[in-house]
């Protein structure tokens, strides 16, 4: 679903970044379809991990008698302290501390939280003429049709990546 609402998303701000107000609540929603569900896809690859790595070591994931504390950074933690040698931990470690984590995290954050943040509209009366309207902000970020392309991107290449290792893990030790 990340997927479809950053393409929904690209193409309804391409026609406007200040639409009527059934087009801003259409876009509002598609953004937090995108980051609600780029996080869930990340966060639900980590408890699944983690039942693998309760397979191992129960003792060290205890996914079936503590199933809420199973996050990528209890994953990251975990797989980093109870097998050092493997790539795994690692991996969800720079997964979970990456700048693109944090702003899906803050956006969906906000969305959720927050309702509706405002959009700050600016004109550019630095030229010559007749006064151009400037960027429109939100959040401190320009609100652009690649706006949910550039984290998709991220997204995808950190499931890849977390998914390799994932996958030499699980054929060294199940």
């Amino acid at each position: 679903e990340a997927e479809e609402a950053s393409a929904a998303w690209g193409a309804s701000v391409a026609r406007s970044d200040s639409p009527g107000a059934q087009e801003r609540s259409r876009q509002e929603r598609l953004l937090f379809a995108f980051h609600a569900n780029a996080l869930s896809a990340i966060e639900n690859l980590a408890y699944g991990l983690c039942a693998m790595g309760e397979m191992v070591r129960p003792e060290a994931f205890p996914v079936t008698r503590c199933p809420k504390t199973m996050t990528i950074r209890f994953a990251a933690d975990t797989f980093t302290r109870e097998f050092p040698p493997e790539s795994l931990g690692a991996v969800l470690d720079a997964t979970d501390r990456a700048e693109e984590m944090n702003e899906l995290r803050e956006i969906r954050n906000a969305l959720l939280h927050r309702g509706t943040p405002g959009r700050k509209f600016s004109v550019d009366t630095a030229s010559t003429g007749p006064s151009a309207r400037g960027t429109t902000t939100w959040l401190k970020r320009s609100l652009t049709v690649g706006m949910t392309a550039g984290l998709l991107d991220w997204l995808i290449g950190a499931l890849n990546e977390i998914l390799i290792v994932a996958n030499d893990f699980a054929e060294a030790k199940l």
